[in-house]
């Protein structure tokens, strides 16, 4: 057979859409024929798929056209052609791993700069989630009764709480990977109609979200809500700031635990969710750049805005080759220990830091190093002798907590077990609000879980004690930066200059940012002009 030969595409509002076959599932092959039509074409329909493309290891071959060439498409994007296709007419459908061909990189740049388009125009967006299993038929079952009584009465008002079984389900369900996929938050947002696929069952996004809140407003699952959930349900009005660069901010914070195959897409994913003005991220849609000019242009268009508390979103090390100061978006880990990076309000860029530059070597960056000049104080040097305890991989770290505190008698004393407990349950929500006074609820688990994973408490030699991360190590420096949010934790190169190992530690007491003043570091700053010093970190 031939391998299929894409046409090009001659509009600026091109694409392709796909006719495919009818069929059963117990068919052993996939038939389509793939068409070029326009955007501006008022006759056009079709429904766009959203989905994750799976291993890309594993293929299947999709025939195309009267000649049956053949496309080679992954595994996962061959069973969404199963399930979708009618036994009875064939079915007009975009996906993306088809309709655009994904070796010409002009094209495929392009065509994302108006993804958000292709699926606004679609008549509806189809999320197939996968396979399906007894339990997801399971939930599914009790999905399309939700969707029923709706249809009926606009309510789900008499919906049973959902069993334990149910509950186990829906948790099971968030944790296939469409839910944490970057792209499928702009392809929902912007919908005009979304409906689930598992396999043969499908049932609508709303139920799902109603069933996970046990139809009374009240969550009933251990994980939380995907924010891909919340985006089909509230669009994206949450990230509308009215300034471009404020709204990238929150939305990188909050889509920083989604995956990408290609990392790039952590930035491109956004742009039809910056509603603002999309011009300045939409420009930097181009696959033709590296992962680090991509990530270094996202950090330059923040920087006038966000200032140094860009810096928070720099937890762990990075090993992209550019400047430790710039945050690689790529990363998984929660943004922050001590505030959401969300919730902080971006100020007026402030004479606080300049950058320089020197010509680099490394062919993935720009052709020079941005080097960061920053004044600010050195406040200890994290030492070996200290006593560090690592919370990383705990899936419940408040038992890990006691069970530290229980060893640690020869330490410390009684002020300072008070001190670390401050330090702990200052971070989850209720604390603060002193709404209950037992240790956690299931909740409260969840969200220090969350906050603590790859952190150590590390306590000094002189009783200092704070959060750091667990890449933190002897000789370190603990500092205060200038115009930044939090403490963070810089190495000395062996040249000049410093390396930052992470913008975001948490020291109570005279360095608690917790307080919410707009110069987090005033009082400090104040009393300690004469030790103020100038860092380059590279």
């Amino acid at each position: 057979m031939p391998t299929y030969s894409y046409l090009p595409l001659r509009y600026d509002d091109s694409i392709r859409v796909i006719e495919l076959s009818r069929g059963t599932n117990e068919d052993s092959s996939v038939h389509c024929n793939i068409t070029r039509r326009r955007l501006s074409d008022p006759i056009l329909s079709y429904e766009a798929i959203s989905y994750t493309w799976g291993n890309p290891l594993a293929l299947e071959i999709l025939f195309c056209g009267g000649h049956n060439a053949e496309l080679s498409i992954t595994r996962n994007c061959y069973n969404a052609l199963r399930s979708l296709r009618r036994s009875d007419k064939s079915r007009t459908i975009w996906i993306d791993a088809i309709c655009i061909n994904q070796k010409n990189i002009l094209e495929r740049s392009s065509q994302v700069r108006i993804m958000d388009r292709i699926y606004s125009f679609a008549s509806r967006v189809v999320a197939y989630l996968g396979e399906e299993t007894p339990g997801s038929q399971l939930l599914f079952d009790e999905l399309v009764e939700a969707d029923s009584l709706y249809h009926v009465t606009q309510s789900f008002k008499g919906r049973p709480w959902p069993n334990a079984e149910l509950i186990h389900e829906l948790d099971n369900l968030f944790r296939r990977p469409w839910f944490s996929r970057i792209w499928v938050i702009q392809e929902v947002c912007v919908a005009r109609e979304v409906i689930m696929v598992c396999g043969t069952s499908s049932a609508s996004m709303l139920a799902l979200f109603e069933c996970a809140l046990g139809y009374l407003n009240r969550r009933v699952t251990i994980s939380s809500i995907p924010v891909s959930v919340l985006a089909a349900i509230y669009g994206s009005s949450g990230w509308r700031t009215g300034d471009a660069a404020t709204s990238i901010w929150k939305l990188l914070a909050d889509t920083r635990e989604c995956g990408a195959t290609d990392r790039r897409d952590k930035i491109f994913a956004l742009k039809a969710l910056v509603e603002d003005d999309q011009r300045e991220l939409g420009q930097l849609i181009d696959y033709s750049r590296s992962i680090e000019r991509v990530f270094n242009d996202v950090t330059m268009l923040l920087l006038p805005r966000g200032r140094l508390w860009l810096l928070l979103a720099v937890r762990h090390p990075h090993t992209l080759k550019m400047p430790s100061w710039m945050p690689d978006w790529s990363g998984k880990s929660t943004p922050n220990i001590t505030w959401k990076l969300g919730d902080v309000p971006l100020a007026n860029a402030k004479e606080e830091f300049m950058i320089s530059q020197l010509k680099c070597s490394h062919a993935e960056c720009i052709g020079h190093h941005t080097i960061l000049h920053v004044r600010g104080f050195s406040i200890l040097e994290l030492p070996i002798s200290g006593c560090h305890w690592t919370l990383r991989a705990q899936r419940n770290p408040v038992t890990k907590l006691f069970v530290m505190l229980f060893q640690s008698w020869k330490y410390l004393d009684y002020g300072l077990l008070v001190e670390i407990h401050v330090v702990i349950f200052y971070l989850h929500p209720y604390s603060r609000l002193g709404r209950s006074k037992r240790v956690v609820e299931k909740n409260e688990i969840q969200y220090i879980t969350t906050e603590l994973q790859n952190c150590r408490i590390f306590l000094t030699n002189d009783g200092t004690i704070g959060l750091a991360p667990t890449e933190a190590c002897e000789g370190d420096m603990l500092c205060i930066l200038r115009g930044s949010r939090s403490p963070s934790i810089l190495r000395q190169r062996r040249e000049n200059g410093w390396n930052l190992v992470s913008g975001d530690c948490f020291v109570p007491g005279e360095l608690d940012n917790g307080t919410g003043d707009d110069d987090l570091f005033s009082t400090y700053v104040d009393a300690h002009r004469d030790k103020e010093q100038e860092f380059l970190i590279w």
